[in-house]
């Protein structure tokens, strides 16, 4: 995965694009963001991913994408840390 050319693609779609780690068994939990939507992908490995009440597995280096007002969680299901790019842009109507 060129981490750049995943960043200029966001970019042209309205996103930004920043990076965080999850640590191994770990969890983002609840979030929500009323006035943006989200992309999300994560380096390598397999995740949990919740949107409202809807929970699915992924697996590394695939977008999910978050629209505004969703309530989400991240929850890391590797036995390693995992590098995990986010991005948001204003709500598209």
């Amino acid at each position: 995965m060129d981490i750049e050319e995943v960043k200029k693609s966001w970019m042209k779609r309205g996103f930004s694009f920043a990076t965080g780690t999850i640590k191994a068994g770990d969890a983002i939990h609840k979030a929500s963001h009323e006035d943006k939507d989200e992309l999300v992908m994560m380096e390598a490995g397999s995740y949990e991913f919740t949107l409202d009440d809807n929970a699915f597995t992924q697996a590394g280096k695939e977008e999910v994408f978050i629209p505004a007002g969703v309530t989400h969680s991240i929850k890391n299901l590797s036995d390693r840390d995992a590098t995990i790019f986010y991005g948001y842009r204003p709500k598209v109507a």
